[in-house]
């Protein structure tokens, strides 16, 4: 009997062995009903593979834009931070660097060189402390800024995952209809062709061997 679709094939399985079971089927006189019947679940199963890929590019630049937030948040650090340490030295007496960024923010960077916005938040209250007519305070709105567009990046990633989710779970579905109509066209062509007939419209599944993982080496030419 044809080798049957199972739930644990990839999306590409499920498309190439329908593909050349339509193809056989088209090729066959009296068989062209099953590669019609075929068709409409081939092709949401089509459609739910391309809604996969274009939610995993979504799901990996949404993660690629939080970490540039993360990043751009990072430098605003380094910004606030080379401000205050110019303004003590325009200012003799004053350690502003010290009472904002303590020993420095290196302890507030994550492995990758990102920051949270909880921390940019958390120092640009200190500088609102200063004073709205302190010459750091400009920086609040940096800080701030960075922050936010942090909290929406995190926010679009999140979703991204989600939707990701939801296209994966439906290409799932697709597939089951898939391997549920190859199965029926399976049924029903060995009833009208008997086993022998049917066996000609379902290709068997071909897997190349290779004998060794080191290309062979080409002829040198003549």
């Amino acid at each position: 009997m044809a080798e049957l679709l199972r739930d644990e094939d990839s999306t590409d399985k499920h498309l190439d062995l329908t593909r050349r079971h339509q193809r056989r089927c088209r090729k066959t006189n009296g068989a062209d009903a099953f590669a019609e019947a075929i068709e409409p679940p081939r092709l949401a199963l089509v459609r739910a593979l391309a809604a996969s890929v274009a939610a995993e590019n979504t799901e990996e630049d949404a993660s690629d834009d939080l970490e540039l937030a993360g990043r751009d948040g990072a430098d605003a650090l380094r910004n606030l931070s080379a401000a205050a340490k110019e303004y003590d030295r325009k200012s003799p007496g004053e350690n502003t660097h010290e009472a904002i960024m303590g020993s420095g923010f290196s302890d507030d960077l994550h492995s990758d060189g990102t920051v949270e916005s909880a921390t940019l938040e958390r120092y640009a209250v200190k500088v609102k402390a200063l004073g709205e007519t302190h010459a750091l305070a400009g920086r609040v709105v940096e800080l701030t800024g960075a922050a936010a567009a942090i909290r929406a990046a995190d926010a679009a990633a999140k979703a991204a995952i989600e939707a990701r989710a939801m296209t994966d779970a439906g290409e799932e579905i697709a597939q089951a209809a898939v391997r549920r109509a190859y199965e029926a066209n399976s049924l029903d062509a060995r009833k009208k062709f008997g086993r022998d007939g049917a066996e000609r419209l379902f290709p068997r599944v071909r897997r190349k061997k290779r004998s060794s993982t080191t290309p062979p080496t080409p002829p040198v030419p003549a």
